[in-house]
């Protein structure tokens, strides 16, 4: 989601320079006013003043550390329910579990990307927006009904107002927003079509990273009979599993260490709508079967609670992940599975409907060119040829980030195949010449964005020249997931490929490296 206009003020506090300049230039441009800050006094200062929509933390500062800043901050009335995120590079269960103690909504691990701040800080304004709206809404139809005929009225006509505005945000997600016209794209936009029209079909979409599939469920729910009410979506992977029973079901207050006040779940806060989750098969096995158990008797207790809360809640979910494989390595139970895809939809990736890239480009170029105040330089036809020669393998969202970049250095009025930069190139599609050419300097600037766990695998791969997930594991003490994640995620900028396939595979060093 993009916002328009700037309407929303963060607060972002961070000892380095660099990470909050980083922010900056990712939420600036996309609707935020933001206050940078060294400090947890600081952050306590601006914030009180400013009253900010979203504050961003980092964990380890100077002076009072993020923790302390958070809890001073929810002691003060003008900052209690502002939503806070902490920015870390410490993934530590002990950790994430004490963020959210102190009254987090959310953290972003270092490194960050662009997409991953601007959907988390998005969708968390947009709540305590709607918070504050439905708050309001609540004053003022009690105050209405003490009111005479003419305030009843008026009531009436704000109601119709506001239905107006969700109609417009709700336009942003039609099918017919999607581009392209392959063949692939066009199954997509019918099955959704197929579904909209049932308010209760469990849908799970499947698809590599970076392909849209939380798009198609918005898609999915603005379409169907719950259009008017929340979508809510939430990331598996970034679920803590020690709270993950209060996240998705709410607690009361005093129901452990740290629950200062009542606390809304996942499940109360889509009520009349439709809970998204993302990375399902990255959800906490004992998890599982308290949400399957939630979604058979279609009711919730929250943490601490014997009251039972009656659910109306359609859940869509995504996953890059193989459940079928998943629910064989007993990582992924069966029963749920089977709950939750009552009906599927398959995103194919960019290189098996290369026929779209033309259009995105433009529809991309066209975007970044409004944001940046000027007119859209036209794509030559070598410049396609050379998009369409690449086989994406992060997708619509890497070729997002090309045209981005590409917008941002080209000065000129048409694009040559020249200004189109494309980094970590599948080895499938380059010679050892055009290896070579690799420019040095933008192979330094990759490198340099490397976090600290995958520059520790950069730094293994170099000295060893392969590694396995156990290997991975071993080195930097992850889970098979986190592992499988940062291996992936280094094969598709190109500092790794992957050779093998499942329990054989290992990855070798790659054009960036």
């Amino acid at each position: 989601m993009s916002i328009g206009n700037k309407q929303y003020r963060v607060v972002i506090a961070d000892d380095v320079e660099e990470v909050r300049e980083s922010l900056r230039r990712v939420l600036e441009p996309n609707g935020y006013d933001a206050f940078l800050v060294p400090n947890g006094e600081f952050a306590i200062q601006i914030a009180l003043k400013a009253q900010p929509d979203l504050i961003i933390l980092d964990i380890t500062m100077p002076g009072i550390s993020g923790f302390e800043t958070a809890q001073e901050l929810r002691r003060h009335p003008e900052t209690a329910d502002v939503p806070l995120m902490f920015i870390t590079g410490d993934t530590d269960v002990q950790t994430l579990v004490q963020a959210f103690e102190v009254g987090a909504v959310d953290y972003i691990t270092k490194p960050f990307t662009r997409e991953e701040v601007l959907a988390r800080a998005n969708a968390h304004v947009e709540l305590y927006r709607l918070r504050k709206e439905l708050e309001e809404e609540i004053q003022r139809r009690q105050k209405a009904e003490a009111r005479s005929e003419s305030a009843e009225k008026a009531l009436s006509i704000a109601d119709q107002k506001l239905t107006a505005m969700s109609q417009q945000v709700a336009d942003r997600w039609t099918v017919d927003g999607f581009i392209g016209t392959s063949k692939g794209l066009t199954q997509v936009i019918r099955d959704i079509k197929k579904i909209q029209t049932s308010d209760t079909i469990s849908v799970v979409i499947t698809g590599e990273s970076g392909v849209g599939k939380e798009l198609i469920a918005r898609a999915i729910h603005v379409g169907s009979p719950r259009a008017s009410g929340p979508f809510v979506a939430i990331n598996c992977a970034t679920i803590p599993k020690d709270l993950a029973e209060s996240l998705f079901f709410g607690h009361i207050k005093g129901a452990f260490s740290g629950a200062i006040k009542d606390q809304l779940g996942y499940f109360e806060m889509a009520q009349g709508g439709t809970l998204f989750l993302d990375e399902l098969g990255e959800l906490p096995l004992d998890m599982q079967s308290k949400l399957l158990r939630a979604l058979e008797e279609k009711e919730i207790r929250q943490v601490g609670s014997s009251k039972h809360i009656g659910t109306n809640v359609r859940i869509l979910s995504a996953t890059n992940r193989n459940l079928m494989e998943a629910i064989k390595d007993q990582s992924f139970r069966e029963d749920l599975y089977y709950r939750l895809a009552r009906y599927t939809i398959h995103v194919p990736p960019l290189r098996e409907r290369k026929e779209d890239i033309p259009l995105l480009a433009r529809h991309f170029m066209e975007q970044f060119a409004k944001e940046m105040g000027k007119m859209a330089p036209r794509l030559s036809n070598s410049a396609i040829q050379k998009l369409m020669a690449h086989d994406f393998p992060g997708n619509i969202r890497e070729l997002k980030n090309v045209i981005e970049r590409t917008s941002i250095e080209c000065a000129g009025s048409r694009i040559q195949a020249r200004d189109v930069f494309i980094i970590g190139k599948s080895p499938s599609t380059l010679t050892d010449v055009q290896a070579k050419r690799i420019d040095h300097q933008s192979k330094e600037t990759a490198r340099y964005a490397l976090g600290e766990q995958e520059e520790a695998i950069a730094q293994h791969v170099e000295s060893r020249k392969r590694i396995t997930n156990s290997q991975c594991r071993e080195l930097l003490g992850l889970t098979i997931h986190r592992a499988n994640y940062l291996l992936n995620k280094m094969s598709q900028s190109g500092f790794l490929v992957k050779t093998g396939a499942k329990r054989n595979a290992c990855y070798i060093p790659g054009p960036l490296l």
